[in-house]
């Protein structure tokens, strides 16, 4: 997207020139002046869309870094954003959101396609779905289901292989995906506003490579959002290089599958709008003696800072601030070993943090890409 607009730039800004020394020839017609007068509002409503995008996702958002984050007074309460103020979303709040994202990408593309027109181009003004992908383990399926949680109503549909395609009420899923049993891809729908989620089952991201390529070949199927998270299952299948050479030397097949996935992670970041969140912490004491030092806070330490490495220059945004989440959770698990079957608190799994945590997460990420279309109060992050 960034390159393109660029491009749009470029060739708004030389028809504006032509604008003014028209404006200078006393021979031209009342209509040559109107149309470019008209390109002219076109190239500075673009311009202002290019800043809009490049102020909100050419660094991370404050309220997606760790560093922002303090332990409240309370020892009790989780951790506070100090940089801004969190906005606490409903779904209503949501599909605001979600209109003015469509408002604004529909107004970019008519005067897109009005005035730089693309061979084969439709100019249509039909609505088109903003969809939002989540794409990695077990810790992204549960971002994945406090999101479905948030805005499951009657007119929310989902399917999934299992379904044979054919689309379900959503109360049929919620449980069994707040239980956390799912590996499978699952898609979501809502009937009014135009909004698809899609939660693709890759722990080991080794699917994602034909899902960048595709996007990247074909502008009308790309998601809004990509968000990325992995790495358990890369630390469990290195259990026995762990034992014979090491963490450093087990994490290496991952860090060498990051550094090959980076070009394409690269190239589609500048159109989409990508987040890759870092491993959270783990319960070390709660951990099965099997797998004791695989699964181990310094190991997840090691994952992180390949990830910081391989892509803190990158156009795709690195979200820590889910770090001193989860820690404030284990850490209070440890205090009192807390068990409700909403699974809200779920103290007995040392991978996973309860949804008290996940929809702190879920809130954090929807503060983060949707104030801005809000036009929230200028405290907020």
């Amino acid at each position: 997207m960034l390159s393109s607009i660029k491009q749009i730039i470029q060739a708004t800004s030389n028809k504006g020139f032509k604008w003014t020394m028209l404006l200078k020839s006393k021979h031209r017609t009342s209509n040559e002046i109107i149309k470019l007068c008209g390109l002219a509002i076109a190239f500075t409503f673009i311009f202002f869309q290019a800043v809009l995008i490049l102020q909100g996702f050419s660094t991370t958002p404050p309220v997606l870094k760790q560093s922002c984050y303090r332990e409240s007074q309370d020892p009790t309460e989780f951790p506070i954003n100090m940089c801004c103020q969190m906005y606490n979303y409903s779904k209503k709040d949501f599909f605001r959101c979600n209109t003015k994202i469509q408002e604004t990408q529909q107004i970019t593309r008519q005067i897109t396609e009005r005035n730089f027109p693309l061979e084969g181009s439709t100019n249509s003004t039909a609505h088109k779905r903003t969809t939002w992908v989540l794409i990695g383990d077990s810790r992204v399926r549960q971002i994945f289901s406090a999101f479905v949680s948030l805005l499951s109503g009657p007119r929310l549909k989902y399917k999934k292989p299992s379904t044979l395609g054919k689309w379900r009420s959503i109360h049929e899923l919620t449980e069994s995906l707040r239980i956390g049993k799912l590996h499978e891809d699952i898609e979501v729908n809502h009937l009014d506003y135009f909004v698809n989620l899609k939660f693709y089952w890759d722990p080991k991201l080794q699917r994602l490579p034909k899902l960048l390529k595709e996007w990247a070949s074909n502008e009308s199927d790309r998601p809004f959002v990509v968000f990325l998270g992995s790495g358990l299952h890369w630390m469990r299948q290195s259990i026995h290089a762990y034992h014979t050479s090491g963490l450093q030397s087990a994490a290496s097949s991952f860090q060498m599958h990051m550094e090959k996935l980076y070009p394409q992670i690269e190239n589609i970041a500048s159109s989409i709008n990508t987040i890759i969140q870092l491993l959270d912490p783990v319960q070390e004491t709660a951990i099965f003696p099997k797998y004791k030092g695989i699964y181990s806070n310094e190991n997840v330490q090691i994952y992180n800072q390949i990830i910081t490495s391989i892509f803190s220059k990158s156009n795709a945004i690195i979200w820590d601030s889910n770090i001193p989440i989860t820690n404030h959770y284990f850490r209070q698990c440890q205090i009192k070993n807390r068990q409700s079957y909403d699974k809200l608190w779920d103290c007995g799994n040392p991978l996973h943090p309860g949804f008290i945590a996940i929809e702190k997460s879920l809130n954090m990420l929807l503060n983060g890409i949707c104030n801005k279309f809000l036009k929230i109060n200028e405290l907020y992050c």
